[in-house]
């Protein structure tokens, strides 16, 4: 059985930083905002080994992307480049693809062993591999017949 510890303040800047998260998605929708950043798609899944993100991060070269974790907070961020101006070569109809830096940051709620956490980036997917340390592995103890 696991015991959730509960930090209010922790949980109210969770919500913080959600509200933040969509309002940046919804500006970062907009196409030709200057300035504006963009969110790309992460699917988080738990073992009991640890933890698997994924995120889609199409058209970022691998040594564009940062990842870093402090204390329990892992930040993932990047930047995908717009395309250079082609003066007098066409006149562009339509841009919809947004570009621009992003910033992606996620509580763990579990410590992880940060030496032996790995990233692949593979077909425009990142994969960040967060093993659980060894003091969060769950462990079964054996009763004893008193």
């Amino acid at each position: 059985m696991n015991l959730l510890r509960v930090h209010p303040r922790r949980e109210l800047l969770d919500v913080h930083d959600e509200v933040n998260r969509l309002f940046d998605g919804a500006f970062a929708l907009l196409p030709g905002s200057p300035g504006t950043t963009w969110l790309p798609p992460v699917d988080i899944h738990e073992t009991e080994s640890g933890f698997t993100l994924k995120m889609d991060v199409p058209g970022i070269k691998p040594e564009d992307i940062r990842i870093r974790l402090i204390d329990d907070t892992l930040t993932i961020e990047g930047e995908r480049a717009g395309q250079a101006e082609e003066n007098g070569k066409g006149r562009v109809h339509k841009i919809e693809r947004v570009t621009g830096r992003f910033v992606r940051r996620f509580t763990l709620r579990t410590p992880v062993n940060s030496a032996a956490i790995q990233a692949a980036c593979r077909n425009g997917v990142l994969e960040v591999t967060l093993p659980r340390a060894a003091e969060a592995m769950p462990r079964e103890i054996k009763v004893e017949v008193a």
